[in-house]
């Protein structure tokens, strides 16, 4: 699995959480994950948080040959995301 991170990304001060991470409810994931077909190839989880989606999305398409792209602004969550 591809990961990447954005250097220097700073938080708001808006009330929001840092680094926008709000983590995707695990039904939601599995719904998600359940559309996937087998000629999905290439999958992106655009804010991967703590990699749950990608790595779901991953095995649900075991043992088929995936590309699974991960990308977080947070740069310690993209460092722990399975490689």
């Amino acid at each position: 699995m591809s990961q990447y991170s954005i250097p220097g990304f700073e938080a708001t001060s808006d009330g929001r959480r840092p680094d926008d991470y709000y983590p995707t409810p695990q039904w939601l994931i599995d719904a998600a994950v359940s559309r996937l077909g087998k000629t999905h190839r290439r999958i992106l989880d655009p804010g991967a948080g703590d990699g749950r989606l990608a790595a779901s999305a991953a095995k649900r398409r075991s043992p088929h040959a995936c590309e699974v792209t991960a990308v977080e602004l947070n740069e310690a969550r993209a460092a722990s995301l399975p490689s």
